[in-house]
């Protein structure tokens, strides 16, 4: 069958009536519609496919995917396979090795490590050389430091990369965080004092008493109302007298 999303296998048919679909699965880019036997039809049906458990009891998982066929682990993490062919062959070791190596960015290939070390003398975990974005650096999955310049990254050693790593976990911005936390609790009393005689000093001028903050006062609101509006005078419109008529002031009108 042939859908919105490409050719797909179907198993059984709709009942008239259900709202449940029967599985459907997509067919891999290397196989036609022509071609597919009933054997990978069913094996396509099957997916996604438990791959086996590790050593701590995480289950491992083979999907296809929006962006692409790939492995996920029941605590959470996800690596992407090479190709869809890989969902029917990939083992529990080869997906235990996939694991291992650092999760990459999609769209960027994985560079291989400029020297394995071996295990971190405290915690056993494999200390690396790697070539990064911005340059050499060393990992042990939990810390990077980058490899000083002038220093050879191949040529590393594991008690010099160990070095490294203890010198940039001694720089983790939490411990600094707490001691300025600490400093700030010891002065903080002194420092909310002169925070507050500080803004008392910026709102009164030196040298002035009451009167004179009461004549500024004053004259915040005068200028908050404005300037005066002047009265405007109606003019007087009288009445022409009659021609001839006599003056009503000189007959007592």
């Amino acid at each position: 069958m042939t859908g919105r999303f490409g050719p797909y296998v179907q198993l059984g048919e709709q009942e008239d009536g259900s709202k449940r679909k029967p599985k459907r699965a997509s067919l891999f880019a290397s196989m036609t519609p022509e071609t597919v036997t009933l054997e990978q039809a069913l094996e396509l049906l099957s997916l996604p496919r438990t791959v086996g458990v590790d050593a701590e009891g995480r289950e491992i998982v083979a999907a296809p995917g929006r962006f692409g066929p790939y492995l996920k682990r029941s605590d959470g993490e996800t690596r992407s396979l090479a190709d869809e062919a890989q969902l029917l062959t990939v083992t529990l070791a080869e997906a235990e090795a996939l694991f291992a190596q650092p999760k990459t960015r999609r769209g960027r290939q994985q560079k291989p490590p400029i020297a394995e070390l071996g295990p971190h003398p405290e915690s056993g975990a494999a200390v690396r050389v790697l070539d990064g974005r911005y340059g050499p650096y060393v990992t042990d999955g939990t810390v990077n430091a980058t490899v000083p310049r002038g220093v050879d990254p191949a040529a590393l050693t594991l008690d010099e990369a160990v070095a490294l790593l203890a010198a940039r976990a001694a720089q983790a911005p939490g411990r600094a965080r707490r001691a300025s936390e600490e400093d700030g609790e010891e002065g903080g009393e002194a420092a909310g004092e002169e925070a507050r005689d500080d803004r008392e000093s910026r709102r009164r001028r030196p040298g002035e008493g009451d009167e004179a903050r009461d004549d500024r006062g004053e004259g915040r609101r005068s200028a908050a109302r404005g300037p005066r509006r002047r009265r405007r005078r109606i003019p007087t419109v009288r009445c022409p007298r009659e021609r001839g008529g006599a003056d009503p002031r000189l007959t007592g009108a």
